[in-house]
């Protein structure tokens, strides 16, 4: 595999923004680049070029997938965070930990809502763009599982 150092820095760059980890990461990838290598077309482009689209893609499904397999539900995480609990709230970086306290300051609030508009109720009241949203999200549900 000529390209396996670019499979691992993409497996790594995801691994360290999402928390995923990184020999997980590592075999999708290398599983999206044994399939990449089949429809490859060198007169298309750099086969890095190709490889890191290929494995981008699929890593980025990946985590949706693990996303979904991992959803908690709201008031699972709601529960938790009420009782800030230690070492749970200190692993959790300053804007998870604000993003949590506006959740447990109003719980009311957000869990009259029905299940598909309480989280687009919280990020209306942070007033954080979606990827920030999301990463701090993610970063809460994988600390907390």
């Amino acid at each position: 595999m000529e390209n396996l150092n670019l499979i691992k820095k993409i497996a790594m760059s995801f691994s360290l923004t999402t928390g995923i980890d990184f020999d997980d990461l590592c075999q999708e990838a290398s599983l999206a680049y044994l399939q990449a290598m089949k429809t490859y077309d060198p007169n298309k482009g750099k086969i890095s070029t190709y490889v890191w689209h290929c494995v981008n893609n699929r890593l980025n499904n990946y985590l949706k997938q693990e996303t979904k397999n991992k959803a908690l539900s709201f008031e699972d995480i709601e529960i938790s965070l009420s009782t800030k609990q230690i070492p749970f709230w200190e692993k959790l970086s300053v804007d998870a930990q604000k993003l949590a306290d506006i959740v447990i300051a109003s719980p009311d609030k957000f869990l009259k809502l029905r299940k598909n508009h309480r989280l687009k109720a919280i990020k209306n009241e942070i007033h954080w763009e979606k990827p920030k949203f999301e990463k701090v999200l993610n970063e809460i549900k994988l600390n907390f599982s």
